[in-house]
């Protein structure tokens, strides 16, 4: 069974220690809330820590070697699970917790609800532009040393 950990974590314990398998976000803002999360169900590990860049000192002080050392997938834990059985079960989860109040609605770029300016804000916040062409500005260090001697690079992103 998976727990909860730190502010937005879900991990499970293995032999091999804790693994995460979701992380969360949440932001509100003065009129609405936003949340995602994410689900380790049948990711490529070895790409997930190419993409994810931590700070190796960060992660050496807490004792911990790699990304890839503090993640797994949910087929690791159950083999043969699928994403219907892991939407079914968080469907049923959410309803135990909640009541089950309102008929579950799957939304999808070929099914839509029928709400004002729906399919306009779905095709506008699936897009590349809203998920890829904006990030706050952030400064980075690149610090590598070698047999020739060093190279430290700053960047200032704006």
């Amino acid at each position: 069974s998976a727990e909860a950990s730190g502010r937005n974590d879900l991990v499970v314990k293995t032999v091999e220690g804790d693994r995460k398998v979701s992380g969360s976000a949440y932001r509100e803002t003065k009129d609405r809330g936003f949340h995602h999360g994410t689900l380790l169900l049948n990711a490529d590990l070895s790409r997930l820590a190419n993409y994810l860049n931590p700070d190796k000192k960060k992660l050496a002080a807490k004792g911990i070697t790699s990304v890839r050392s503090r993640v797994t997938n949910l087929t690791e834990l159950l083999p043969g699970i699928t994403h219907e059985q892991v939407c079914e079960a968080i469907t049923k989860a959410f309803f135990a917790h909640y009541g089950e109040r309102v008929e579950a609605e799957i939304i999808s770029p070929d099914k839509t609800p029928d709400l004002p300016n729906f399919a306009e804000i779905f095709a506008r916040q699936s897009s590349w532009e809203w998920n890829f062409g904006q990030a706050p500005a952030f400064s980075h260090l690149l610090d590598e040393r070698f047999s020739w001697g060093g190279v430290e690079l700053h960047f200032d992103v704006e």
